[in-house]
């Protein structure tokens, strides 16, 4: 049964990230963070500045972030009023074509695996230019989506579930609520479903 905020989830989500959050922050040298602006990174950023200044931290923590220079993608005023909210250190990279190309090899290299985006390069650049500011320890918002149902794409396997559970009911509540609080509408939903119920 999914946890809501009726019974203490959130309040229990909060301090489970805080208290994951303060246990990465034992270093024996400065740790940085990744700050994208959006809501998992931001949370850290925001929950490290507290912690950090709790335990009078004598400079502020530095955040790194990508940033486009197509203005139709980039999102960095996210960041950036993180920044302003928080008073951090922080630095900003823009990755380009012609930087994607002259590490390339060293990129595919070390990922190690196929990758279907330039989000892992976007990512190369600002671990890079942490390593450039002496930064080496980093906490980072990745995997959030994949924990709190973040990408449409896996509201699938839910649904599905519901479907082999029997309760068809409940798979209508989650389309109708996808489509009210999201504009997800029901051939999609139901494409989502079929996508995991078949082989």
């Amino acid at each position: 049964r999914p946890v809501t905020a009726r019974d203490g989830g959130v309040e229990e989500l909060g301090q489970l990230l805080s208290a994951s959050v303060d246990l990465r922050l034992r270093a024996d040298v400065p740790v940085g963070s990744c700050l994208s602006g959006g809501l998992d990174s931001s949370a850290i950023v925001c929950l490290m500045n507290r912690l950090l200044a709790g335990r009078g931290a004598t400079g502020p923590q530095k955040t790194f972030t990508a940033k486009s220079a197509d203005a139709a993608y980039d999102e960095s005023r996210f960041a950036r009023a993180v920044v302003q909210a928080t008073g951090v250190d922080a630095h900003f990279v823009t990755p380009t074509p012609e930087r994607l190309f002259d590490d390339l090899d060293k990129l595919i290299w070390h990922q190690d695996e196929p990758f279907a985006t330039t989000s892992i390069f976007a990512q190369w650049c600002v671990f890079d230019a942490a390593r450039q500011a002496g930064v080496v320890v980093m906490l980072d918002g990745q995997g959030a989506d994949e924990t709190l149902g973040g990408y449409w794409g896996f509201f699938g396997a839910y649904l599905a579930a519901l479907v082999r559970q029997g309760r068809p009911v409940a798979w209508g509540r989650q389309v109708s609520a996808m489509r009210r609080e999201m504009n997800i509408g029901t051939a999609r939903s139901v494409a989502y479903t079929l996508a995991y119920l078949r082989p």
